[in-house]
């Protein structure tokens, strides 16, 4: 059918494409290693033109709609990931890039502990992961949508009473693609603009690994019983 504007979807995949192709330009050298302070000048202006070339494979691809649309949406969306700079240096915090899309569950298997002992695989691809002066280790999932479904989310709830798997998932594949099984992780989903760059975390310690191993415990017990829950969206327009 005949697209009008830019999808959310396809606007978030732009979102995350330039700044996956800046985090990598600065993992293969072709752009500096961001210092203590993080991302400088130079690198704004190298966001600025990979941004740019997303807008334009966007384009070309027939997924932006009627041009006048279209002359609104890609400035707004060449601003947020200028403002996303912004946000992401107030959060440096001296790290290192580490990692950005890296894939696992194949080549490098990755799993969680349930609590009596049995273990489940995963396979996905984690948006980044950096490293912090004291080695701990930080993944961050880039969030274009809204953020109230993770609100409530924290170490004393890492895994939203058994809904959310996500971080914890992504914690224990980012010990794993460093070969740093015992390492501290801090996962956090990083909003866009949307929620004005919010940033909702959680911290892998012992015990937050034990509660998640409790949780998936009950969703695969039930899972083996034959219990597969519908948990539907609350009822909306």
């Amino acid at each position: 059918d005949e697209i009008v504007s830019v999808t959310a979807l396809d606007r978030g995949s732009a979102l995350h494409e330039a700044v996956h192709r800046l985090h990598q330009a600065v993992l293969d050298g072709a752009a500096p290693v961001p210092g203590p302070g993080g991302w400088n000048t130079e690198h704004v202006e190298l966001l600025a033109r990979l941004g740019a070339e997303v807008a334009d494979e966007l384009e070309a691809a027939g997924r932006t709609g009627r041009p006048a649309f279209w002359a609104v949406e890609r400035p707004a969306l060449l601003a947020e990931l200028a403002r996303w700079v912004e946000a992401d240096r107030a959060n440096w915090q001296g790290r290192d890039v580490l990692l950005s899309e890296a894939t696992f569950g194949h080549e490098h298997p990755v799993s969680l502990a349930l609590a009596d002992g049995r273990s489940v695989a995963f396979q996905g691809q984690i948006d980044r992961v950096d490293g912090l002066p004291d080695g701990t280790l930080v993944v961050t999932d880039h969030k274009t949508g809204g953020a109230r479904d993770y609100a409530a989310l924290g170490d004393d709830d890492p895994t939203l009473g058994g809904t959310r798997f996500q971080l914890p998932v992504y914690a224990a594949a980012a010990r794993v693609l460093l070969g740093r099984p015992d390492a501290t992780v801090r996962a956090e989903y990083a909003f866009f603009a949307k929620e004005r760059f919010r940033r909702i975390c959680i911290t892998l310690d012992e015990r937050s690994w034990e509660r998640v191993g409790e949780a998936l415990t009950r969703v695969i017990d039930g899972i083996e019983a034959g219990v597969f829950p519908a948990i539907p969206d609350p009822p909306a327009y």
